[in-house]
Order: structure tokens, then sequence, then C-alpha cells
């Protein structure tokens, strides 16, 4: 994730239009692709490790820390900074159990796209 959204802001700082489609496709793919490791893996260690999440919230962040990583990613969402896309990435499986899969494909693709001020109205609320 980190060479393809190396690759992209490059890309976009030297203005090489032309490869921003193949790029962002690049980056997609490889943030997905995380997103679903870092999914399995959880459940398997908290399967593996006879734990569960609290039962009650379904999360695995505490809300303080969660808090925290969600005013980061709404601050580089804000700024237009890629770092919003890191940031995305380690909190996306819990934004996900937060907003539910459908709102979170929305975000996911919206910062793929590198479309940041819709991606921080979609985290309204949250």
């Amino acid at each position: 994730v980190m060479q393809a959204a190396q690759a992209l802001e490059q890309a976009i700082k030297q203005q090489n239009e032309a490869e921003y489609e193949n790029l962002l496709q690049s980056f997609g793919e490889a943030l997905q692709q995380m997103v679903s490791v870092a999914q399995v893996w959880l459940e398997d260690y908290y399967r593996d490790a006879g734990e569960a999440p609290e039962p009650t919230s379904g999360m695995l962040m505490g809300e303080a820390e969660f808090a925290t990583a969600l005013d980061k990613l709404k601050e580089n969402l804000g700024s237009s900074n890629m770092n919003a896309v890191d940031v995305f990435s380690e909190l996306a499986p819990e934004i996900s159990r937060r907003m539910g899969e459908e709102k979170a494909a929305s975000l996911l693709n919206a910062i793929d796209e590198l479309r940041f001020a819709d991606a921080a109205a979609l985290l309204e609320g949250l």
C-alpha cells in the first residue's frame, strides 16, 4: 500500500496525469487487499486466542483510541494530506464495524479516488 501511495503521490507532485488512472487502480487494489487481510487476521487472532471483541459493542478499539485516530484521519482529509490513506488503512476494520460495510465501501472509494472532502463528509456523525 505504501509503495502504491508513494508512486501516486509522486505522480501528483510531478503532475503526471497520464499515470493517475493506473496508479489509482493499483493503490485501490493494494488498499482493499490490506483491509481484507487485516480483517481475516483479526478474526483468526481472536478465534485462536479464545477471545472475542466486546459483545455489546463489537468494537476492537476503545472509544478514546478510536476518537483520537478518527480526529487524525479527519484532519488529514481536511488538509488533503496523503497521510490520510495510511491513517485510513489502520482504521478501516474499525470504521467498517462502526459504519457498516456499505458506507465504509463508499468511504474507501472516496479515499481511493482522492476525493478527501467527500470522504470527510462520510465520516460526519461517526
